[in-house]
C-alpha cells in the first residue's frame, strides 16, 4: 500500500510540474506572434467553414493584452467578393470590463483598408449572412455597451456601395452606387454611453469617383436619442467653405425621422461661407454645367414644414444680395401656407443675372429687354407673407434704374383659382418718382413720369382682363414729345381691360384741358367724351414755331364701330378761339360726321368757314407710294423708286371742298391770301385704274399783289397720259393784266405740250406754245415753238 501511495504522488508530482511547464510554456507561447497568428488562423479557418466564405488572417502580435495588431486581414463575401480587408489594423486598449460591457480604447490604426458593401437585385446585402449567424433571439442580459475611444485614425480607406438593382447615373454623386477613394479620418474623444454617442472629428477628407472632393470636414459631434449635434463646424470643398458655430437637429425619439419634414427641428447658424454651385451640382445633378458662387450667412430653426431663415444675407456676383428674415411654406401643401418674407434689402443686378450659366442644357435667361428697361431693382422695407390663395405685401421702396416706386400702405391679395382680387384697408397708395415710360414703353416720344396713384380695389383674371375701381392720379410731373406737362388730375371709378370712365383733368401752366367721358376699347369700341380746353399755349406745348399761338375750344366726340375701320360718329366744337399775339379768332362751331365701314369711307365735314365731303377708301400705308408711281406712268423719269408700290389694298376717293367766311382765317395766319367765298375745290384718285382728277373754280383768288379773277381749272392724269386746262377772267401781277388767260397742257411718256393764251379774241391777242421734255428729275429741256404776244 505504501508502495502504491509513493507511485501514485509520484505520478501525481511529475504530473503537476509537468502540467506548470506546460502552463508557463504556453503563458509565452501565447504572448508570441506566430502562436497568436496560428491561434487566429484556426478561428479563421473554423469562422470560414461555418459562413461559407474565406477569413484569412496573416499576422495577430497581441502585447500585454492592451495592444493588438493584425495585418493582412481578408473578408470575402459569399459570393467570393472582398466585403472588408486591410493590410494594417492596431488597437490599443486603456482599460475594459467585461461584466460591465465597458471598453476604454486608447488608439485605433487602420492603413488602406477596403470596404465594399452590395446589394444584389432582391435586395439582400452581401453581409447578411454575418448578420443572420450572430444574431440570437434570446433577450440579452448584458448592460449597454459602454466605449471610449481617445484617438481613431483611418488612412487610405476605400469605401464602396453597389445597388445592383439600380441604374448608374451619368454626373453626380450616385447614392446607389458610390466609391470613396483615399478616405482619411481622424477622430477623437469618442464615448458611448447609453445611446449618447460623442465625438470630435479632427479631419475627414475624401473624393468619390463622381469627382466630388472633400478637402476637410471638422466638428465636435454629439448623437442622442433626443437630438445631433455639430459644433464649430467647418467643411472644405474645392471651391465651397462653410462656417457653422453650432448646427443641430432636435426630436422626440429615432422614429421622428420617419416624419422627418415636422418632427425634426433645426437650430443652425451659419457664418460668412461660400457655396459654388458647381460643388452642389454633385449632389444635385440637374445643376450640372452652373459655375456661380453664392456667399451667405445666417440662421435657420424650426422644422422644414415651417422653416426659418433669420438674419439672412446673400450675396451673388459684386452687387445682387438679399438680407431678411424668411418663414418658408410647407412645400407639400397646395397653398405653400404660412410663407413669410421680410426683405430688410435687396439688389438684384440684371446685367450680373445676365452671366450667369445655366444648368447645362437649359437656354440662357435673355434678360436683354429687362435690362435695358428696368436695369436694376433696389429694394427695401418689403414685407410679404401668407399663401398662394392669400398675400399680404407692402413695399416701402422699389427703386430701378428708370425710376422709384413706393407701395405705401399694405395690401392684401386674394386668390380665387380664376382672379386675383388686390385690396387694403386703407385706399391703396402708390408713389412715382422719376418713372421713364420712354424706356419702359420703347417710345422716344415718353420722358419721365413722377406722380401718386390711388385706388379702392383691383382683380386681375386669368385671361388678362382686369378691373380698377375708384383710380386717382396725381400726376406733377409727365414728360412727353420734349414737354413737362404738370399737375395732371386723373379720377376714374372704373378701369379694366374693355373700358375707361373717368375724367383728366391738366392745369399746366401752358395748357388747361378737362377732358370727362367714356371709353369702350375693346369689342365693340365707343367713344363719348368732352373735351374742354381753355387754354393752350401751342409753340411752348411744341405743335407750332410761332411763339404767340395759343387755342382754346370745346369738342363733343361720340364715335362707336369694332375697329379704327369700322366705325361712325360725330366730333363737333360748340367753342374755338385762337389767339396770335393782341389777335383774338373766334371760329365758328363745325361738326365733322364720320362713317367707316369695309366699303367705304364717309367724312363730311360743316361750318360757316368751309364745307368738305370727302368719299370712298384710302389705304394710308400705300396712298404716298401708288400715287408717285401713277405719276411717273407720265413722266417715267421722276419715278422715285425702283420697288413697285404695293396695292394689297385700292385707294379710290372722291373729295369736294367748299369755302365759305374764311377771311379771318387767312387774316390771322396768311393775311396776305384772299380766297372768295363760295371757292370750289374737288377732285377723285382711283389707283385701280390710276386715274386722278382735281377741279377748281373761284371768283377771286389774291396773294399780295398777284390777283386771280375768274378761276376755273381742270386737270386729268391717268395711264394714258396729261390733259387740261387753266382759265382766268384777269390776271393781275402789280401793274401788268392780262385779260381771258388760259394754260392747256397734254403730254405722256416725259413729254409735255404747253400752250398758253390770252386776249385771244382781242387787238391784244397772244400766244406761247413750248415741248417740255423730262430726262430726269434735275434735268428738264424746253424746246420754244413759233409764239406772238403783243403787250398795251
Amino acid at each position: 500500500m505504501t508502495k502504491i501511495l509513493k507511485y501514485v504522488g509520484n505520478s501525481v508530482g511529475i504530473t503537476m510540474e509537468w502540467a506548470l511547464v506546460l502552463f508557463v510554456v504556453v503563458a509565452f507561447a501565447i504572448r508570441t506572434s506566430p502562436f497568436q497568428t496560428f491561434i487566429a488562423k484556426q478561428l479563421a479557418s473554423y469562422l470560414s467553414s461555418e459562413l461559407n466564405t474565406t477569413i484569412t488572417i496573416d499576422k495577430v502580435d497581441i502585447v500585454f493584452f492592451d495592444r493588438a495588431s493584425i495585418e493582412g486581414f481578408t473578408l470575402m463575401d459569399q459570393q467570393n467578393d472582398t466585403l472588408a480587408c486591410t493590410p494594417e489594423l492596431m488597437v490599443t486598449i486603456e482599460d475594459f470590463d467585461i461584466d460591465e460591457n465597458s471598453f476604454q480604447l486608447s488608439e485605433i490604426k487602420l492603413k488602406k483598408g477596403t470596404v465594399k458593401i452590395r446589394k444584389n437585385k432582391e435586395g439582400i446585402m452581401n453581409y447578411q449572412f454575418l448578420v443572420d449567424y450572430f444574431s440570437t433571439d434570446e433577450p440579452s442580459s448584458s448592460p449597454p455597451l459602454k466605449l471610449s475611444i481617445s484617438s481613431l485614425n483611418l488612412e487610405s480607406i476605400i469605401f464602396e456601395y453597389d445597388d445592383l438593382s439600380a441604374k448608374p447615373i451619368d454626373f453626380g454623386l450616385d447614392f446607389n452606387h458610390l466609391r470613396f477613394n483615399k478616405l482619411s479620418v481622424v477622430l477623437s474623444d469618442f464615448d458611448l454611453t447609453d445611446e449618447r454617442i460623442s465625438l470630435q472629428v479632427d479631419k475627414l477628407v475624401s473624393q468619390e469617383k463622381s469627382g466630388f472632393k472633400l478637402n476637410e470636414f471638422t466638428s465636435h459631434v454629439q448623437i442622442g436619442p433626443k437630438g445631433i449635434s455639430l459644433e464649430k463646424l467647418f467643411i472644405s470643398l474645392p471651391e465651397s467653405k462653410l462656417f457653422s458655430p453650432y448646427f443641430r437637429l432636435s426630436y422626440n425619439d429615432w422614429s421622428s425621422f420617419d416624419y422627418f419634414e415636422d418632427s425634426v427641428s433645426f437650430d443652425a447658424k451659419f457664418d460668412a461661407s461660400e457655396v459654388s454651385f458647381r460643388d452642389v451640382s454633385f449632389w444635385v445633378p440637374s445643376l450640372e454645367g452652373m459655375n456661380e458662387k453664392l456667399k451667405f450667412k445666417g440662421d435657420i430653426s424650426d422644422c422644414v414644414s415651417k422653416l426659418k431663415l433669420n438674419n439672412l444675407d446673400v450675396r451673388l456676383q459684386k452687387n445682387t444680395y438679399l438680407r431678411g428674415d424668411f418663414v418658408l411654406p410647407d412645400f407639400r401643401t397646395e397653398d405653400l401656407s404660412s410663407f413669410k418674407a421680410n426683405v430688410s434689402s435687396a439688389f438684384v443686378d440684371f446685367y450680373e443675372l445676365d452671366k450667369i450659366q445655366l444648368p447645362k442644357g437649359n437656354t440662357k435667361f435673355n434678360f436683354n429687354e429687362i435690362k435695358d428697361k428696368i436695369g436694376f431693382l433696389d429694394l427695401k422695407h418689403v414685407s410679404c407673407e401668407g399663401s398662394t390663395k392669400r398675400i399680404l405685401l407692402q413695399a416701402n421702396h422699389v427703386n430701378t434704374a428708370n425710376g422709384k416706386i413706393a407701395l405705401n400702405d399694405q395690401i392684401e391679395i386674394l386668390s380665387s383659382g380664376k382672379s386675383y382680387k388686390i385690396s387694403s384697408n386703407n385706399e391703396m397708395s402708390l408713389d412715382l418718382t422719376a418713372i421713364n415710360l420712354g424706356k419702359l414703353a420703347g417710345d422716344n416720344n415718353l420722358g419721365n413720369l413722377d406722380g401718386n396713384l390711388t385706388f379702392s380695389e383691383t382683380e386681375i383674371y386669368e385671361d388678362g382682363s382686369f378691373t380698377i375701381q375708384n383710380f386717382k392720379g396725381n400726376i406733377p410731373n409727365l414728360q412727353l414729345q420734349g414737354y413737362t406737362y404738370r399737375n395732371i388730375r386723373i379720377d376714374a371709378p372704373i378701369i379694366n381691360e374693355k373700358e375707361f370712365i373717368g375724367k383728366v383733368e391738366i392745369l399746366d401752366p401752358n395748357l388747361k384741358l378737362v377732358l370727362n367721358g367714356d371709353a369702350h376699347y375693346k369689342g365693340k369700341q365707343h367713344y363719348n367724351f368732352q373735351l374742354d380746353i381753355t387754354h393752350a399755349d401751342m409753340s411752348k406745348l411744341g405743335f407750332v414755331s410761332d411763339d404767340s399761338i395759343s387755342l382754346a375750344t370745346k369738342l363733343d366726340v361720340d364715335v362707336s364701330g369694332r375697329d379704327f375701320e369700322n366705325l361712325s360718329g360725330s366730333i363737333s366744337s360748340s367753342m374755338s378761339r385762337v389767339t396770335q399775339g393782341l389777335t383774338n379768332l373766334e371760329l365758328p362751331k363745325f361738326e365733322l360726321k364720320i362713317k367707316r365701314d369695309r366699303g367705304t369711307d364717309d367724312f363730311n365735314f360743316n361750318s360757316d368757314i368751309a364745307t368738305a365731303s370727302i368719299k370712298g377708301k384710302i389705304d394710308y400705308e400705300s396712298v404716298a407710294s401708288q400715287f408717285v408711281e401713277d405719276i411717273s406712268l407720265v413722266f417715267p423719269s421722276l419715278a422715285l423708286s425702283n420697288k413697285k408700290a404695293k396695292r394689297n389694298k385700292a385707294s379710290d376717293v372722291e373729295f369736294d371742298i367748299k369755302l365759305g367766311n374764311a377771311e379771318s382765317i387767312f387774316d390771322l395766319f396768311i393775311p396776305e391770301l384772299t380766297i372768295n367765298n363760295g371757292t370750289k375745290l374737288s377732285g377723285s384718285y382711283h389707283s385701280k385704274t390710276k386715274d386722278i382728277k382735281l377741279n377748281l373754280s373761284s371768283r377771286l383768288i389774291a396773294f399780295d399783289n398777284i390777283l386771280f379773277d375768274s378761276v376755273s381749272l381742270k386737270q386729268d392724269i391717268s395711264n394714258a397720259g396729261i390733259s387740261g386746262f387753266c382759265k382766268v377772267k384777269k390776271f393781275v401781277y402789280d401793274s401788268i393784266e392780262f385779260d381771258q388767260l388760259k394754260f392747256d397742257n397734254l403730254g405722256k411718256n416725259g413729254l409735255l405740250e404747253s400752250r398758253l393764251t390770252w386776249n385771244l379774241k382781242g387787238k391784244d391777242n397772244s400766244e406761247l406754245a413750248w415741248t417740255t421734255m423730262v430726262i430726269d428729275q434735275n434735268d428738264l429741256r424746253f424746246t420754244i415753238k413759233p409764239c406772238f404776244f403783243s403787250v398795251e
